[in-house]
């Protein structure tokens, strides 16, 4: 599956939707990824990353909108294209009934590999994700982070070019979830081309070259992590750990741009007001109630939307 011209990009969605009955799930979204390019949609639970992900690699038939790889159809070119794909699911869909190295022979039978090449890719991707030593274990006993690096394996299996990954580290461990992202980054190094839907602000910022925020179906803005950021977060933000009415004042009477989120108060100074701002509220509040930090990712998802990306 070669570009066009070596012009088109890996992936282009165009007015893609998806409605169930009254629920629009996905809202003319448009989105393209270019050939090894690393791409977050960010947003929180329902903000319709899931359904896109399924509308892209054909496992939910779209609404409306038109879905093209290389500059080929996904309708007209279903089963080429879906040769090409890696498609990490959010669930876990392994098969109980086989160990875990029947579970990518099997899958790479799917694709038309050999017994032997089968084999001999398992073997290789089961050390590459540090599983060799678990590859005659039963499903049931993995580890939730062990199955979710079985489900990149199986991904992987293949050799496909494009990788569609939902939510590959939700739920898992600080040290779980540090783990499959050293193997992500290891895969974008190498080239591929990775379609990455997260609720974290910090794995999309670790890990893409460009992130798209979404919410409520729609692509609400996209650029670099640092663009984002820059545009929408400038400057530093300050943050007041424990709300009060106290705080509240200080801030309005000010006329400061800010947003309340539980307890904290994020106050974004104007540029040059940062460090005498920070000194103002050190003064007037309790020592380490105040923080001056950069602005995130999930700072730029709470000035768009109003509301916070992990809720």
């Amino acid at each position: 599956m070669e570009p066009s011209g070596g012009t088109e990009p890996a992936v282009r969605a165009r007015s893609l939707a998806k409605r169930y009955g009254p629920l629009l799930a996905v809202d003319r979204l448009d989105l393209e990824i270019r050939c090894g390019e690393c791409l977050a949609l960010l947003g929180p639970d329902g903000a319709g990353k899931s359904t896109t992900v399924r509308m892209l690699c054909g496992r939910t038939p779209c609404t409306a909108g038109t879905i093209e790889f290389a500059g080929l159809s996904l309708s007209r070119h279903p089963r080429k294209i879906r040769r090409q794909l890696g498609v990490v699911p959010q669930s876990d869909d392994l098969d109980v009934e086989f160990d875990v190295l029947r579970n990518l022979i099997v899958h790479g039978r799917y694709f038309g590999l050999g017994r032997r090449e089968c084999r001999r890719r398992a073997g290789e991707l089961l050390g590459f994700l540090d599983l060799e030593g678990w590859r005659a274990a039963r499903i049931r006993d993995l580890s939730r982070g062990m199955k979710r690096r079985l489900l990149l394996a199986r991904a992987l299996i293949h050799a496909p070019g494009i990788l569609l990954l939902d939510e590959p580290t939700l739920g898992l461990a600080s040290q779980e979830r540090e783990a499959i992202r050293d193997r992500l980054r290891a895969l974008i190094r190498s080239g591929n081309t990775v379609l990455l839907a997260t609720g974290d602000g910090e794995e999309a910022a670790h890990l893409a070259d460009r992130v798209a925020i979404l919410d409520h179906g729609k692509i609400l803005d996209t650029g670099t992590p640092s663009e984002l950021v820059s545009r929408h977060c400038p400057g530093a933000v300050i943050e007041i750990s424990r709300c009060s009415d106290e705080a509240l004042a200080v801030v309005g009477a000010a006329g400061l741009p800010h947003e309340t989120v539980g307890i904290r108060i994020l106050v974004h100074p104007p540029e040059g007001r940062e460090d005498p701002l920070f000194r103002e509220l050190c003064g007037r509040f309790a020592s380490g109630r105040v923080v001056s930090r950069q602005g995130t990712l999930a700072d730029v998802f709470l000035r768009l939307t109003g509301r916070e990306l992990l809720e």
